[in-house]
C-alpha cells in the first residue's frame, strides 16, 4: 500500500517545469523534486500521519501538537537526547498537555524516520497533511534572487543548519559546487547523512557538495569560493572580526560575501533568539572590516548585505 501511495504522489505531483524560466518555477521544481526523494527514502511518512492522529485524540490543541513537533524535530537532530530525557523536557514545556504522559519511543523512532519530511514542514517548504502541497514563500524567492548565483561559481553556505534552503537552491543551479559548513558537529553528521539519504537527487549532477566543519574564529573551508553565504549566522558568531577575516581569505578576488541577518525585533516569543541585532549594528561590524557593502535592502525584517573585498 504505501509502494502504491508513492507512486500515485509521484504522478500526480512530478514536477511540469524541466527547463524554467524564472526563480518561482525554478524554486517550485526543486522542492517538489526534493519531496518526492524524501517520501521515496522514507515510506515511513503513514506512520507520521497515524501518530499524528493517535496524538490529535489526545491533545485537541492541534497548536501544541505543531509546536511540539517542531521542537522535537530540532532536538533531536541536535541534540539525539535519551527517551527519559525527552520526556523530562515535554513534560515541563507542555505541563498542561497529557502528550507527554502518552508519547512513546516508537513516537520518537517514526519522527526519526521523517526528520527531513518534518524539517521541511517546520520551515515552511510543504504543508502539514499528507499529500504536503508545495507552500511558497516569497522570502525564499527573494533571497535567491538576491544572491544572483552565476555559472560556475563555487558556494560557500555558513551554519547551514538542517540544509534545506541552500539543498534546495543546489537543485536550482545545477552545475554549481556548494560547500556546507556548521560549528555543530552533531548538524554536521545531520547534513552528511541527510545528503547520504538524498544523493540520487543531490549528485546525478556532474558537480560537488561537500561538508565543512567550522570553527569559532575560521570557516575551516579549505579552498577560496566564489561566493559565502551567512544566513541566519552573524548573529550567532562569537568572534565576529576573526570570522569576517576568514571570509575574505576563502573568498576569490571577484567574489563577494552574502549576509541573510533576520533582525532583532519586539516579540515576546520564548523561541525569538535574544542574540538578533539592529541593522545598524550589523553594518557597523561588516564595514569595521575589510568589505565593503556593495548592496543592501530589508525584506520582512530581515537585513539583506552583499559585500565585495
Amino acid at each position: 500500500m504505501k509502494k502504491i501511495s508513492t507512486i500515485i504522489l509521484l504522478l500526480t505531483l512530478s514536477t511540469t517545469w524541466a527547463q524554467t524560466d524564472t526563480i518561482e518555477q525554478s524554486l517550485i521544481s526543486a522542492t517538489n523534486e526534493f519531496r518526492n526523494s524524501i517520501l521515496l527514502n522514507s515510506p515511513d511518512y503513514e506512520d507520521f500521519e497515524a501518530l499524528k492522529r493517535r496524538w490529535s485524540k489526545i491533545e485537541k490543541d492541534e497548536d501544541i501538537i505543531k509546536d511540539l513537533l517542531y521542537n522535537l524535530t530540532y532536538g533531536i537532530q541536535v541534540y539525539d537526547p535519551k527517551f527519559k530525557r525527552i520526556q523530562k523536557i515535554l513534560k515541563k514545556q507542555y505541563p498542561n498537555s497529557l502528550l507527554h504522559t502518552k508519547i512513546s519511543e516508537q513516537d520518537v523512532e517514526t519522527i526519526k524516520k521523517n526528520l527531513d519530511l518534518l524539517s521541511f514542514i517546520n520551515d515552511q517548504y510543504l504543508e502539514d497533511k499528507y499529500p504536503y502541497k508545495i507552500k511558497l514563500d516569497t522570502a525564499n524567492i527573494n533571497e535567491i534572487k538576491f544572491i544572483n548565483i552565476q555559472p560556475n561559481e563555487v558556494i560557500a553556505d555558513i551554519g547551514s543548519g538542517n540544509g534545506n534552503q541552500i539543498l534546495l537552491t543546489s537543485l536550482i543551479y545545477q552545475q554549481n559546487d556548494f560547500i556546507l559548513s556548521e560549528i555543530d558537529f552533531s548538524l554536521v553528521i545531520f547534513l552528511q547523512e541527510k545528503i547520504k539519504r538524498n544523493s540520487s537527487l543531490l549528485f546525478k549532477y556532474n558537480r560537488r557538495i561537500d561538508i565543512a566543519i567550522g570553527k569559532n574564529k575560521s570557516l575551516n573551508l579549505g579552498t577560496r569560493v566564489d561566493k559565502i553565504i551567512v544566513r541566519n549566522s552573524f548573529h550567532h558568531f562569537k568572534k565576529k572580526e576573526e570570522m569576517l577575516e576568514s571570509m575574505i581569505e576563502y573568498l576569490n578576488p571577484n567574489g563577494s560575501v552574502i549576509f541573510i541577518e533576520p533582525l532583532k525585533s519586539n516579540s515576546t516569543s520564548v523561541d525569538e533568539c535574544k542574540l538578533k541585532m539592529d541593522a545598524e549594528d550589523v553594518i557597523k561590524i561588516i564595514n569595521q572590516s575589510s568589505l565593503k557593502i556593495s548592496k543592501q535592502e530589508i525584506f520582512q525584517n530581515t537585513l539583506y548585505i552583499s559585500c565585495k573585498i
